[in-house]
């Protein structure tokens, strides 16, 4: 088992770790890197079909573009930004309660120029409405 991200390959910790969000049951083998404390899988799922079921909601993207895409970033956006304690200009739009895609858990530790990994971020809105 080689991390990564420092390229270990001693004395690393393996891990079994069951699938139990969507019932599959399949093992999967994780590790913790000895030297820079990274938790990685050993081997990747190399197709996402086998990860998720058809139904699964970020599957279920939708087609826009042009002026509705931008409104639709607007919106997301200064949804975030007032989720984390932000003021606009925009925010009497966004009173109403918006969906933040979870950014309201990150109020108070994180700001609008912090450095996020979002690891498995769905459909991608959250990480890009933090991303300014």
């Amino acid at each position: 088992m080689e991390c990564a991200i420092c390229l270990n390959k001693i004395n690393n910790d393996p891990l079994q770790v069951k699938e139990m969000m969507f019932g599959t049951g399949k093992f999967y083998t994780y590790f913790k890197c000895k030297q820079c404390g990274c938790v990685q899988i050993e081997k990747p799922e190399k197709s996402i079909e086998n990860l998720y079921p058809r139904n699964y909601y970020s599957f279920n993207t939708y087609n826009i573009s042009g002026i509705i895409k931008k409104i639709k970033r607007l919106i997301v956006r200064n949804s975030v930004a007032s989720a984390l304690g932000y003021k606009s200009f925009f925010n009497f739009l966004f009173s109403v309660q918006t969906r933040d895609g979870g950014a309201h858990a990150l109020k108070g530790k994180a700001h609008l120029n912090s450095k996020i990994l979002d690891v498995g971020c769905g459909d991608g809105s959250l990480i890009d409405g933090l991303s300014w």
